[in-house]
């Protein structure tokens, strides 16, 4: 009796553990190409905040406009449209749900993180900044809030690194290993928008490493993708400068809210909500270790007596 019920929670317990617990589809496509010229604008980073209006940075290369744009993703509206009151490429963009966080990597004027800026509708006053050193982050791209934290990703140098806002001193660099553009937050993790391998990865800034990769390919690309699926046609977009076709977005911009994934690529006029989802065991897995856990503890009771 005991090498059955033993064989049984073993195979239970086998099941799950070869079990993949976590996937990805594309849930969403908020449109608004018709609201905006693409050579004019561009979207680079995104963050919501507290009130669940979506921030994006814009900074085309074309036409060097850079702008704020306020939207709300439901009814695919646009609330604002700002400039800014100082030069830069804010191709970051992060929110502690009230103020706002660029990074720029303006080429005259080198890496800048300005901080502690609120949300404007007309224009936008930057607040303090930070230099960083090409040494410490070469080419900054994206921004991201977490824990009290600022962080931000550095393509060329690929790593991330920790800053403190209220001081504008880094506090950590993490060495990822692959060029980086987006940044988004989870309530634990970093979201990192990987350019090499066109991929999200899921990266726990407690344990210091990736968790979990999302493969853009999977839900972009082939007759079989969320997005063919969603649309009706494979995905392709002409680059407005210079007439190239890209047939799988770039993840630029990285958001998180709701359990919910945003990202943009910067020559797309659209905002993807990508969920992750936690499947659910087989049944015959869940009968194996359910059968298995009631004869251990049958066995348990008998032998008690």
């Amino acid at each position: 009796m005991k090498k059955s019920l033993f064989a049984a929670l073993f195979a239970g317990f086998l099941a799950l553990s070869s079990f993949s617990a976590d996937a990805a589809s594309l849930s969403a496509i908020y449109d608004f190409r018709d609201q905006f010229d693409a050579t004019q604008t561009a979207f680079e980073g995104l963050d919501f905040t507290n009130d669940g209006t979506l921030w994006i940075s814009s900074s085309p290369n074309i036409s060097g406009a850079q702008r704020l744009l306020g939207v709300d993703l439901a009814s695919e509206t646009v609330l604002s449209t700002a400039t800014f009151n100082k030069a830069l490429n804010p191709t970051g963009l992060a929110s502690d749900g009230t103020n706002l966080f660029f990074a720029s990597n303006l080429k005259v004027l080198g890496n800048r993180i300005y901080s502690n800026v609120a949300p404007s509708e007309s224009e936008v006053e930057l607040g303090t900044y930070a230099t960083l050193s090409s040494t410490t982050c070469k080419q900054a791209e994206g921004a991201a809030y977490l824990n009290g934290f600022l962080y931000v990703s550095c393509e060329e140098s690929q790593n991330i690194i920790k800053i403190n806002p209220n001081t504008g001193k880094v506090v950590e660099k993490l060495n990822i290993g692959v060029n980086l553009l987006g940044l988004g937050a989870t309530e634990t993790s970093l979201i990192v928008g990987d350019s090499t391998n066109h991929a999200l990865l899921i990266y726990d800034v407690m344990q210091g490493k990736v968790t979990e990769t999302i493969n853009l390919a999977d839900l972009f690309v082939g007759a079989d993708s969320d997005y063919t699926k969603m649309t009706g046609e494979e995905y392709k977009v002409t680059i407005a400068e210079n007439g190239d076709i890209r047939y799988i977005p770039d993840p630029d911009g990285l958001a998180y809210r709701n359990g919910k994934i945003y990202m943009t690529f910067e020559h797309d006029l659209r905002v993807y909500e990508i969920t992750t989802i936690t499947a659910t065991p087989e049944p015959t897995t869940l009968l194996l270790l359910g059968v298995g856990l009631l004869g251990l503890t049958k066995w348990r009771k008998s032998a008690k007596k």
